[in-house]
């Protein structure tokens, strides 16, 4: 598939996923539970105290998951809670709030999402993550390279004698710390891709483990580096003595 179809494919995704949620009210944290306050409106005026009011929720997988319930009545208001275990799956809630007042039948019906986050994507922040992905990706890349092929060695004659110390090592090990950072970077994106508009699970909890032992690994690496770019300057420096003496480092 063509680069430039591909990338328009994904912002249209984005597009759509984030048009679908904000065009709701409601956003539910997965795994959270959540208090509904309905008010209870009959013909434009509010519901007289008497009136009864029960609930029916159907969750994304077209399951019921309150089925009839009663609400909490509280003058015009009805309040029905849902707990922890309720809000396991992402996706949008159908609540249809069902009333009876003095003989009077009615309903009415919202829609609710449960998100990872709960919150609402983005649009702008979607298309940031897109970019910061992509620039990531490309200076990860680009620093990896030079890291590999930076020429680090110093220059010595036939005879063995030093002619010229390279620093160039040291930018090699640098450049090799830095694209450890920015693939933790890309990591980072991908994961608030996936957590804020993906809405998987399981491809979330997998990369949020790889971008801890990403990060990891980057703390690792920069001391172990540290410690050899300070031992490695001691020893550049001194045969770069020797060399000015005109003398072979042992």
């Amino acid at each position: 598939m063509d680069k430039k179809k591909f990338i328009g494919i994904v912002i249209l995704f984005i597009i759509l996923m984030v048009g679908m949620v904000m065009a709701n009210d409601v956003v539910v944290k997965n795994g959270d539970s959540h208090n509904f306050v309905v008010t209870c409106m009959n013909n434009g005026s509010l519901c007289s105290p008497v009136t009864t009011g029960n609930v029916t929720i159907i969750n994304p997988d077209g399951n019921v998951l309150v089925d009839n319930l009663a609400m909490t009545n509280i003058g015009s208001t009805f309040n029905y809670t849902l707990n922890s275990t309720q809000t396991s799956t992402n996706g949008d809630y159908l609540f249809i709030p069902m009333f009876n007042d003095n003989g009077t039948k009615f309903y009415n019906s919202l829609t609710f999402y449960v998100t990872p986050s709960g919150t609402e994507p983005d649009l702008t922040q979607g298309l940031m993550y897109l970019v910061m992905v992509g620039v990531c990706i490309l200076l990860f890349g680009l620093c990896l390279y030079y890291s590999i092929n930076v020429n680090g060695s110093n220059t010595y004659d036939l005879t063995g004698k030093l002619l010229k110390v390279n620093y160039g090592k040291y930018l090699k090990v640098f450049l090799f710390n830095i694209a450890f950072v920015l693939l933790g970077g890309v990591l980072f994106f991908v994961h608030e891709i996936s957590l804020n508009f993906l809405w998987l699970s399981f491809s979330t909890g997998i990369v949020e483990v790889l971008m801890q032992i990403v990060w990891i690994l980057v703390l690792i690496i920069f001391v172990f580096s540290l410690v050899f770019m300070t031992l490695r300057w001691i020893l550049d420096t001194e045969i770069d003595k020797l060399a000015t003496r005109g003398l072979k480092p042992r």
